[in-house]
C-alpha cells in the first residue's frame, strides 16, 4: 500500500482527511467524503489547489513570532552573564500566553555561593536589572515581543538557589 511510504497508518491518514474536511479545505462529493474510493487526477488537482490556497490565506505572523522567540532564546542562552564577579550560564523559557520569561542562571564559578554572600543587595539588584533589561530588549528588538514579567532565579555551582526575583518589564522594578 502506498500509505506505508508516508510512514502513516490508515487511521492517521483518515484523521488528517477529516481535519481537512472539517476545515472546509476538501469538500468531497455532495459534501460527503468517500474515503474508500479512489481519487481522479482532476480531483487531486482541485484538492492540491485548495490546500495551497488555505495555506496562503492562513499563514499567520504568530508562527513567525514563535520562531523569532526561539531564535532570541537561543541567542540569549549563548551569552555570558555576570553578577558581581560571578559568571552564569542562562536557560530561558518563554510563555507566550503570559508574555513571561523564566530565566534560570547557573553559576559557572566554583565558590559562587560564598561570592554571592559577599555582594551587597544593591549591587546584586543592579546587575539583575541589567540582565533583565538585556532579555527584554532582545525579545522586543529581535522578535517584536513586549514582555510583561521576567522571573529570574540564580543557582550556585551545586544548583542550590541563591536568590529569585520577579522583574516588571514596564516599570523596571524587581520584586
Amino acid at each position: 500500500e502506498d500509505y506505508e511510504e508516508l510512514d502513516l497508518t490508515p487511521a492517521e491518514i483518515y484523521e488528517y482527511l477529516m481535519r481537512l474536511h472539517a476545515a472546509g479545505i476538501i469538500k468531497g462529493s455532495e459534501g460527503n467524503l468517500n474515503v474508500n474510493s479512489g481519487i481522479k487526477r482532476a480531483e487531486m488537482a482541485v484538492l492540491t489547489g485548495q490546500i495551497d490556497d488555505y495555506i496562503k490565506n492562513h499563514d499567520d505572523d504568530d508562527d513567525d513570532s514563535d520562531s523569532d522567540a526561539e531564535d532570541v532564546e537561543s541567542n540569549l542562552e549563548d551569552g555570558a552573564y555576570t553578577v558581581g564577579d560571578i559568571d552564569f550560564s542562562l536557560k530561558l523559557t518563554y510563555d507566550e500566553d503570559d508574555k513571561t520569561v523564566t530565566a534560570n542562571l547557573y553559576a559557572d564559578d566554583e565558590d559562587a555561593a560564598d561570592d554571592w554572600d559577599d555582594l551587597s543587595n544593591s549591587d546584586i539588584e543592579d546587575d539583575v536589572k541589567d540582565i533583565c533589561d538585556e532579555i527584554a530588549d532582545a525579545f522586543e528588538d529581535d522578535a517584536d515581543i513586549t514582555l510583561d514579567t521576567i522571573e529570574i532565579t540564580f543557582y550556585d555551582e551545586d544548583d542550590d538557589m541563591l536568590d529569585s526575583f520577579d522583574y516588571d518589564v514596564s516599570s523596571g522594578d524587581l520584586d
